[in-house]
C-alpha cells in the first residue's frame, strides 16, 4: 500500500492498463497446447524489420490473403517522412520456427499524417491516432500468397464491432518484446474505446 496526503492506504491492481480497463495477458501456446497453429491464431505472425543497419520487430495480422495490417510505427518513423526496410512477415512464428513461411513486403501503405507527423498523439509516434499500415506481401515461388493456408481475418471501420456506449471486447495477438523476448505468440484480451 502507498500512503496517501491524508494518510490513507491507496491500493492499486495491477490488472488495469493506463487507461483503468481490466486486461489479461497470456502466452497463445499453453499446457503443451499448441494454438499458434490453429485458426485464428496462425493468421497473426511476427513482422521483422530494419532501421538503418539495425533490426527490429513487431507484429502483424493477415486481414486479406496476401495483406497484412501493422502498426504505422512498424514500416515508418514517425514525423520523418521515412519508411524502414526489408520487411519480412512470419505467420504462426514460435521461437524461431516459420510453420507457415517467410514473406517479404511488396509495398506498404499508411496515412500521410503519420509520416509527416501532423496526426494526433498522446505519445508521439506510437500513441497516435492514425499508427496502422498496411502491408501488400509477396508471393512465394509457386504464386501462393500467405492466407492461403493460415486463413485470415476480417476487418472494420468507423465503428465497426462498438457498443452504442463506445466499446468493444478485443483480443490483440502478437510478440511483444517485453515477454518471452518476444520468441512466444502472446495474447492479451481487454476492452476497447
Amino acid at each position: 500500500p502507498v500512503s496517501s496526503a491524508s494518510g490513507e492506504d491507496e491500493i492499486s491492481s495491477q490488472d488495469y492498463g493506463s487507461t483503468n480497463h481490466p486486461f489479461a495477458t497470456a502466452r497463445a501456446d499453453l499446457d503443451g497446447t499448441v494454438t499458434s497453429n490453429i485458426y485464428p491464431y496462425r493468421a497473426s505472425g511476427k513482422l521483422f524489420f530494419n532501421i538503418g543497419n539495425g533490426s527490429y520487430i513487431c507484429s502483424a495480422s493477415l486481414i486479406k490473403r496476401g495483406v497484412a495490417v501493422t502498426a504505422a510505427h512498424c514500416v515508418a518513423e514517425f514525423g520523418k517522412n521515412q519508411l524502414h526496410s526489408n520487411w519480412t512477415f512470419v505467420p504462426a512464428y514460435s521461437n524461431g520456427v516459420a510453420p507457415y513461411g517467410v514473406w517479404s513486403a511488396q509495398s506498404v501503405y499508411l496515412l500521410t499524417s503519420y509520416l509527416d507527423g501532423s496526426d494526433p498523439c498522446s505519445t508521439p509516434g506510437v500513441s497516435c491516432q492514425d499508427d496502422v499500415a498496411l502491408m501488400l506481401l509477396n508471393p512465394d515461388a509457386a504464386g501462393d500468397y500467405p492466407g492461403s493456408a493460415t486463413g485470415w481475418y476480417a476487418y472494420g471501420y468507423d465503428g465497426y464491432g462498438f457498443s452504442g456506449s463506445g466499446l468493444t471486447q478485443i483480443t490483440q495477438i502478437g510478440y511483444p518484446a517485453c515477454l518471452d523476448s518476444g520468441a512466444l505468440m502472446e495474447r492479451n484480451d481487454s476492452y476497447g474505446y
